[in-house]
């Protein structure tokens, strides 16, 4: 999980969404910003392709985590 730290620096971890609910872009109810969610927004995870295009992920839903520091 990602979170603003002191200073208002980017940290991550040593929590996880684990698979369930995982990210928030997976649309199983996650609400806290990973990892994944950043890389998809960054545009290093392919929506329309992520695990050969067996599963499509959410990148409205992980946009809009950031914008509220710490939950969707």
């Amino acid at each position: 999980m990602g979170h603003v730290g002191a200073g208002g620096t980017l940290q991550v971890g040593p929590r996880s969404a684990g698979a369930a609910p995982g990210p928030v872009a997976y649309g199983q109810g996650g609400t806290e910003p990973t990892v994944t969610d950043a890389n998809l927004v960054l545009g290093y995870l392919d929506k329309d392709n992520f695990l050969g295009g067996a599963h499509k992920l959410d990148r409205d839903g992980a946009l809009a985590c950031p914008s509220s520091a710490t939950r969707c």
